[in-house]
């Protein structure tokens, strides 16, 4: 009985030993692989056949200053240029297999702009916002998208989609970078309503201070204003076809500030907004034009609206090609306001006076005129005219080149 136990675990033991089988071949998932610098991979190695003896393999890299690999088959790319990545079954049967692993410079991303900053929707409606990742060979393009409000908006892939009356911000974020662009979703608004910046009250000096003084620019003298509402940008050719069904502009564009505009046919715009939104949109006054272009209490005394050089924030002779140019292009100032310095020239309520020395509240100008003021500066004006000074008064009954702004109430 004993010899036959001893036996039979003999025979099963012979039995099991003749069940493990040599290496025959080693395999791997990829045979080439890209990655771009500090980016990594693992690489998977098949031994086959399944019941093979010793499935125990080597790892190496024939270029370890292009990719280093670890023991289990991680791959870490470490610089531009190329190399063979091995895996060796050497405890049994010196099978190889090979992968070749270029590594890529990594192009980082700079930037990312959406083709709208803002977007006015029906409930139910949906349209798709473009991003574009800057620049265009960067490694990594993948974004994300995220509705600061989605009772109001939802968004997937870019895709809005209006859910109730109301404002969201679309936000769009880069994987590579963090960097970020936004579009205010405007539910319930009429098309030509203007996305609008809180103007909080204050006492500034109105008047030229930058030392580039004009003579219609002085005296300085105090004005003090109560708040109020400025629109972000421009009113554009859309709201305006929106709300006129025509375009006056001579070079046209949804997103361009609507131009050739008058005087009166500002007021007549605002009359019919009104009318149909039930609103008291106006014309700002020169007092509030200036103190809104200098960044009202975040005010930080620049000469130019947001900054001291005329092109970071400026459509102006030296950039714009000689014609206007989509809305909220170049940096705002200190309150998140767009294109106060170039681009167009924005028309005031005011009819044109004199400067005088006295303190002023809430000042409205003069109650009749020849001609009214506008500001700002346009697209064909450069830093030696100094029209585009947050300080300078134009004064004009029409202009080719001039458009307007919206405050409110």
């Amino acid at each position: 009985m004993y010899f036959s136990t001893i036996a039979m675990a003999a025979i099963l033991g012979l039995g099991v030993v003749s069940c493990k089988k040599p290496v025959e071949s080693v395999t791997l998932d990829k045979t080439t692989l890209t990655l771009v610098e500090t980016e990594s991979a693992t690489l998977v190695a098949t031994v086959l056949p399944e019941k093979a003896a010793n499935k125990s393999v080597t790892w190496s890299s024939s270029n370890p200053l292009v990719a280093s690999v670890m023991p289990n088959g991680f791959v870490t790319a470490i610089s531009k240029g190329t190399t063979l990545i091995m895996v060796v079954s050497t405890e049994d049967g010196n099978k190889t297999a090979t992968c070749v692993v270029q590594v890529v410079e990594r192009v980082p991303v700079t930037n990312v702009i959406l083709n709208k900053n803002s977007l006015t929707l029906e409930a139910g409606k949906s349209e798709t916002l473009i991003a574009t990742v800057l620049p265009d060979n960067a490694n990594d393009k993948t974004v994300t998208w995220k509705s600061s409000n989605p009772a109001v908006a939802t968004v997937a892939n870019g895709l809005v989609t209006a859910k109730a009356n109301g404002e969201a911000i679309i936000t769009v974020t880069t994987n590579d970078g963090n960097k970020t662009a936004n579009c205010i979703v405007r539910i319930g608004f009429h098309p030509a309503e203007p996305e609008m910046v809180l103007v909080e009250g204050g006492t500034f000096t109105m008047g030229c201070t930058d030392g580039d003084c004009k003579s219609n620019e002085l005296p300085t003298h105090q004005v003090t204003l109560s708040s109020f509402k400025m629109a972000k940008y421009l009113v554009t050719q859309k709201q305006w076809a929106a709300i006129m069904g025509s375009n006056p502009s001579s070079k046209q564009g949804d997103d361009l500030p609507v131009t050739n505009v008058s005087w009166d046919d500002a007021q007549e715009f605002i009359r019919r907004l009104n009318d149909t939104t039930g609103k008291q949109y106006r014309l700002p006054t020169e007092a509030e034009w200036e103190y809104a272009a200098r960044g009202g209490k975040q005010s930080q005394g620049y000469k130019y609206s947001g900054s001291n050089n005329l092109d970071d924030v400026a459509w102006n002779g030296s950039n714009s090609g000689g014609n206007p140019n989509p809305v909220g292009r170049k940096l705002p100032n200190e309150l998140g306001i767009y294109d106060m310095s170039g681009n167009v020239w924005e028309w005031c309520s005011d009819w044109y006076d004199v400067y005088t020395a006295s303190p002023q509240t809430n000042p409205k100008g003069p109650a009749t005129g020849t001609d009214h003021v506008n500001r700002g500066g346009a697209y064909h004006n450069t830093v030696v005219d100094g029209f585009c000074r947050v300080a300078c008064r134009g004064v004009r009954g029409y202009l080719y080149q001039g458009g307007f702004r919206l405050v409110h109430p």
